[in-house]
């Protein structure tokens, strides 16, 4: 349904952001590399966390 479709965007847009974004940075800017690459990860982290909460908050709704 909704979410699937929501969810499976959200994966898709996180991909192209490392590939089209964050990995050309660390090209570009190899001293700094760590660092893309640690916002990117901790960026990818709060997302997923964020998403487990609003689906744990719909399961709850549609439960009560």
């Amino acid at each position: 349904g909704y979410w699937d479709l929501h969810i499976r965007e959200d994966i898709r847009h996180g991909q192209w952001m490392l590939d089209e974004v964050a990995l050309p940075l660390v090209k570009k800017y190899p001293e700094n590399a760590w660092d893309i690459l640690k916002g990117y990860d901790q960026q990818k982290f709060m997302s997923a966390r964020s998403v487990a909460s609003i689906v744990e908050s719909i399961r709850l709704l549609e439960n009560y």
